[in-house]
C-alpha cells in the first residue's frame, strides 16, 4: 500500500478590528521658573491645584465625564545658563508637575482643554485615544480567532496550489514563537507584542475635537500538514 505524501506548510496569519476610541487621555504641566524657588514651588502649586479643581468638579469615575485622574509630585531643579558671551547667568530654579485625566465624553473634554489652556503657568499637551477596557478584551478575542482562521485559509490556498485538499493543524503560536527565525509579515514585526494598538486624532480650532479611530491587530504563526 503506498505512503500518503505529507508536506508541512507554516503560515501566518493575521486580522485586524476598527473601533472608534472611546476614551481621550489629556497630559498637561504646570511649570513656571525665576531667580527664588519659593515663588516658582508656589506658582506651581496654584496652577496645579485650579487644575485639579475643574478635574475634580467632574469626576466620577463610572458615569464620567471624567474617570480617572493622576498629578505628580513637583519636581523642582535649578541651573545656571549661558549667555552668548560665554559668561554663566546666576541661578535660575524650575518646577513642573504633570497631570493627566481620563475623559469619556468630548465636549467635556473641549471645555476642559480651553479652561486650562487660559490658566498661567499651565500647559496642554497631548491628548490620546483609547478604547475601554471591555471593548479592548473583546476585539482582541475577535482579532486572535480571526487570525487564526486567516492562517487556516492562507494552508488551505497553499495545499491546493501543489495537488493537496487537506490540511491539519500541527502547531499555532504567537508570532517568532514556532522557533523558525522569520520574520513578520504585515503590521508587526515577527517578535513585536501580538497584540497592537494604534490611534489617530483629528482637531478642528477651537478645541473641537473628533474621537480617533482604534485598530487592533494580532498576527499568529501556524503549522500544518498537507495531504
Amino acid at each position: 500500500m503506498a505512503e500518503t505524501a505529507v508536506t508541512i506548510i507554516t503560515v501566518q496569519g493575521e486580522a485586524h478590528a476598527r473601533r472608534t476610541a472611546e476614551r481621550a487621555i489629556v497630559s498637561l504641566s504646570a511649570t513656571a521658573d525665576g531667580p527664588d524657588r519659593d515663588p516658582v514651588v508656589d506658582a506651581v502649586a496654584t496652577a496645579a491645584s485650579a487644575i485639579t479643581a475643574l478635574i475634580t468638579a467632574d469626576l466620577d469615575p463610572t458615569a464620567g465625564p471624567i474617570v480617572r485622574f493622576s498629578a505628580d509630585r513637583a519636581h523642582v531643579w535649578s541651573d545656571r545658563p549661558w549667555n552668548q558671551q560665554g559668561e554663566q547667568l546666576p541661578l535660575v530654579f524650575h518646577a513642573t508637575i504633570a497631570i493627566t485625566a481620563e475623559f469619556s465624553d468630548v465636549e467635556a473634554l473641549s471645555r476642559f482643554v480651553e479652561t486650562a489652556s487660559r490658566t498661567e503657568h499651565v500647559a496642554v499637551g497631548t491628548i490620546s485615544w483609547e478604547l475601554t477596557d471591555e471593548t479592548r478584551r473583546d476585539l482582541e478575542t475577535q482579532v486572535r480567532g480571526d487570525a487564526v482562521l486567516a492562517a487556516v485559509e492562507k494552508a488551505r490556498q497553499f495545499a491546493a496550489a501543489v495537488g493537496f485538499d487537506r490540511v491539519s493543524p500541527i502547531a499555532i503560536a504567537d508570532p517568532g514563537m514556532l522557533g523558525d527565525g522569520g520574520s513578520a509579515s504585515g503590521p508587526q514585526g515577527k517578535f513585536a507584542s501580538p497584540m497592537m494598538a494604534r490611534a489617530g486624532m483629528d482637531s478642528a480650532p477651537a478645541f473641537n475635537f473628533t474621537p480617533g479611530e482604534i485598530v487592533v491587530s494580532a498576527a499568529v504563526d501556524a503549522r500544518f500538514a498537507a495531504s
